[in-house]
């Protein structure tokens, strides 16, 4: 059976790197956002779920111009942010000493 996560650096891997990445840019709707993993719809789900209760992304309510509805997008929160920031720094240094490689 596998471990449950349930820390902050449970869920700090190459998928939410993507994600964050993604979110960085700009808004995304989850159809949108699920494109940059290679995530099942179910574990996507699920990982969004978990990345808004760590608080490093969040729900927000977008205008649309071809309706009167809000559409449902995620962004990043500051903490998100700063998630980021410092896993470009991990991911960068990994590089230059050949750890891993970013493509």
């Amino acid at each position: 059976m596998p471990k449950k996560r349930k820390y902050l650096l449970d869920y700090l891997d190459w998928e939410t790197y993507q994600i964050l990445k993604a979110l960085s840019v700009q808004p995304l709707a989850f159809t949108e956002l699920q494109k940059y993993t290679s995530l099942s719809k179910p574990n996507f789900d699920a990982r969004l779920k978990a990345l808004i209760s760590l608080s490093i992304i969040q729900e927000i309510l977008v205008d649309t111009p071809e309706s009167k509805h809000k559409k449902k997008k995620y962004t990043l929160t500051d903490f998100g942010k700063y998630i980021l920031e410092k896993l470009d720094e991990i991911y960068k240094e990994a590089e230059k000493k050949q750890c891993v490689s970013l493509v």
